[in-house]
């Protein structure tokens, strides 16, 4: 291998998997991989949409509003979980005979949540009844405001479930402390199926489920949300219904990507078609990919989906020459346990994306800001595996307006004048908390193998693992005794192949 083409990769440390590590036969290998994710036993079907808490009153309310013709609106979110689980809803909804109204928050104005925004103009609108999607679990004050003027909430999330719970009719989640759903670890969209399914049955109007499990699938890939139980089999469901022609406007955006109808996968789900579908919503707002996604004429879904391939490309120019700025001005900062890089004029909706990329490049946390019409700094962290991000923020709670998130991903918004004291402590609490830097990377290897024994067959029977993502990694194997030939950068240098 010629030398001028090595590189300085990051290093690993890697052990072996106990369950698989001395198999070597390639069908001991893979029933013993499926027995270590808990696939074997799994039964294929969905728990009933009636186990979870709150569901009965939601249904109850929406069948009421419907019998009263009452004016119904739903409020989503800006990314694909919130977008495509209002979407499904509001099309089951108008297929029951009601009108419902929609409202999509963007970053920069709304922010996330319900916002302040929708309830004010729900009040001046004469809504009575309104649904969120993938959000209001926490928003106690404007569901409040919302009540005070005669509206009432069914509240449909999957976030995180706070000490206090707001004043709804209804809260429909998945993991809510004394309920009984057997499975909390559901999209936001995919909490909107379930209502969507308990209305159909009660209300007795039939749904077509091809044409709703591959948003639901998306949504489960796009969320990062753990790919076991339930959500597996939302996630092959629906891509079987795409490749069955079910999901035409997924099938047109999987196509302006480069992809044909039987390569749509899991990775083109996640990578390909909800980058494009998050686009318009990291831009300005995430209106433009509902249009596409509810319109049903095929000439105007061609237009539609041509405008958010064009938001696409803008967004990805955007997006390179941010990461490369936030990437360059961490180095001149080279040596701190997490970064907290700002720039007044960086794009809001491109924050998180961006800091993964100095994350990939110093492997440490990063939070990159900009300056909001507030005056405000608004920031959108990432971390690495281990580092809980989210535990550093909560010591630092004096200096920050507020924030949340989880340990991989958070969301920070700081008064500009505690900007610097707020960059200083969490600098010093990290120091604090990991003195000695952060751990290496593993690698979690599943088996050495033969290069005898990894064939076209072996590869296509690892096909029953899939999809891989979050909680079902792809497996990872040491392939030995090989020398390596040739070697050549590839995707412009990100990636290597070999011979």
């Amino acid at each position: 291998m010629k030398s001028s083409i090595v590189k300085k990769f990051p290093l690993y440390d890697w052990w072996y998997l106990p369950e698989t590590a001395g198999l070597t036969d390639p069908r001991d290998l893979i029933r013993t991989m499926l027995e270590a994710r808990g696939f074997i036993d799994s039964k294929k079907g969905y728990h009933s949409p009636f186990l979870m808490g709150g569901m009965e009153a939601a249904v109850e309310r929406i069948i009421s509003a419907k019998e009263k013709n009452e004016k119904v609106l739903i409020h989503g979110d800006y990314d694909v979980d919130g977008i495509v689980g209002v979407v499904l809803l509001y099309r089951f909804l108008k297929s029951a005979g009601m009108d419902p109204l929609i409202f999509l928050p963007t970053r920069q104005d709304n922010g996330y949540g319900l916002a302040l925004e929708a309830v004010e103009k729900a009040i001046i609108n004469g809504i009575s009844l309104m649904v969120t999607v993938d959000c209001g679990i926490s928003d106690r004050e404007n569901v409040r405001i919302g009540v005070e003027n005669g509206i009432d909430f069914i509240i449909t999330d999957h976030h995180k479930v706070p000490d206090e719970l707001p004043d709804a009719v209804a809260i429909v989640h998945a993991d809510i402390e004394g309920e009984d759903y057997p499975f909390p670890s559901l999209s936001g969209a995919a909490v909107a199926y379930k209502l969507v399914q308990a209305l159909s049955e009660r209300m007795k109007v039939p749904i077509e489920e091809n044409s709703y499990l591959p948003y639901v699938g998306l949504s489960t890939i796009t969320d990062i949300m753990p790919l076991v139980g339930e959500n597996r089999q939302f996630v092959r469901d629906g891509i079987a219904a795409i490749q069955n022609g079910f999901a035409p406007h997924l099938e047109l955006l999987a196509r302006a990507a480069g992809f044909k109808l039987e390569q749509i996968g899991a990775r083109v789900l996640g990578i390909h078609i909800g980058s494009r579908l998050n686009a318009p919503g990291r831009l300005k707002s995430p209106v433009a990919s509902a249009k596409f996604l509810m319109e049903e004429n095929q000439s105007k879904m061609v237009k539609l989906a041509m405008k958010i391939e064009q938001m696409n490309v803008k967004r990805r120019e955007i997006q390179e020459n941010l990461a490369y700025k936030a990437v360059e001005m961490a180095k001149r900062e080279k040596g701190n346990p997490v970064y907290v890089l700002n720039d007044a004029d960086w794009h809001e909706g491109l924050l998180g994306t961006a800091a993964s990329r100095v994350v990939d490049a110093t492997g440490c946390p990063a939070i990159l800001f900009t300056k909001g019409k507030d005056g405000m700094w608004k920031g959108s962290g990432r971390s690495l595996n281990g580092i809980d991000l989210h535990k550093l923020l909560c010591e630092c709670h004096e200096t920050m307006h507020h924030f949340g998130g989880h340990p991989a991903a958070c969301g920070v918004t700081v008064e500009a004048e505690k900007f610097n004291d707020f960059k200083q402590q969490l600098i010093e609490h990290a120091n604090a908390v990991y003195p000695d830097g952060f751990d290496t990377e593993k690698l979690d290897i599943t088996s050495k193998l033969s290069i005898w024994n990894v064939d076209t067959k072996f590869i296509n029977e690892l096909k029953v693992l899939e999809p891989y993502g979050n909680g079902n990694p792809e497996p990872l194997f040491e392939i030995g005794p090989v020398a390596i030939e040739n070697a050549s950068f590839v995707g412009g240098g990100n990636h290597m192949k070999m011979q």
